[in-house]
């Protein structure tokens, strides 16, 4: 999993690290989306959106989880960019306009 910015990059060394072994890289970027949770709310959110557990022990920094949000299966990475509390949450593309309106559905009080 990479930034898309540096996709071009991370391709051409992949591709020359897995020269001569048996491997396969391939670009997943129109397959997959990114959705970044990030805040000191975030993890709250989160833990509101999913059954599965989300806190420092099941989901320490850095580290990936398969959860589902909502009825989405995604894959979860507990890293931020932001200095706060945050999550790039990955699934399908064609499952990403769902996460958000999941996300802020259990954010917003009935």
């Amino acid at each position: 999993i990479g930034a898309q910015a540096m996709e071009r990059i991370h391709l051409r060394w992949l591709t020359a690290c897995a020269d001569g072994r048996r491997v396969q890289v391939r670009s997943i970027a129109a397959e997959r989306g990114i959705l970044h949770l990030a805040g000191p709310r975030a993890r709250d959110l989160l833990a509101a959106a999913t059954p599965d557990a989300v806190d420092d022990a099941a989901l320490p920094f850095f580290s990936l989880r398969e959860i589902e949000i909502g009825m989405v299966p995604a894959q979860v990475v507990r890293v931020s960019f932001t200095g706060e509390l945050g999550y790039e949450i990955h699934c399908a593309t064609d499952h990403l306009r769902a996460l958000p309106v999941h996300v802020r559905g259990v954010a917003e009080p009935p």
